[in-house]
């Protein structure tokens, strides 16, 4: 469904990515859709209906995000030093 689906904006963690890349025919034409990951997140709902917690998807359809960076704490005395 684009960008109206019911998994848009859901995060996710890839679990792991499968051997085979979806092979797809159209008009009598093979068509690579590229690599498939098994996904686990709350209320997934796959392309063919199915509900869960892990489902397959396309590569394409993944955002990676950019973990954030651990936080630190600088203590007056490492301030001092550092100045």
């Amino acid at each position: 469904m684009g960008s109206e689906g019911h998994c848009v904006g859901k995060r996710v963690q890839t679990v792991f990515l499968h051997d085979q890349p979806l092979r797809t025919e159209r008009a009598g034409v093979i068509v690579d859709m590229g690599p498939v990951w098994r996904v686990r997140g709350d209320n997934l709902l796959s392309e063919f209906g199915g509900k869960g917690q892990e489902v397959d998807c396309l590569a394409i359809w993944l955002e990676v995000e950019d973990p954030e960076p651990p936080k630190t704490e600088t203590t007056t005395k490492e301030k001092e030093l550092s100045e």
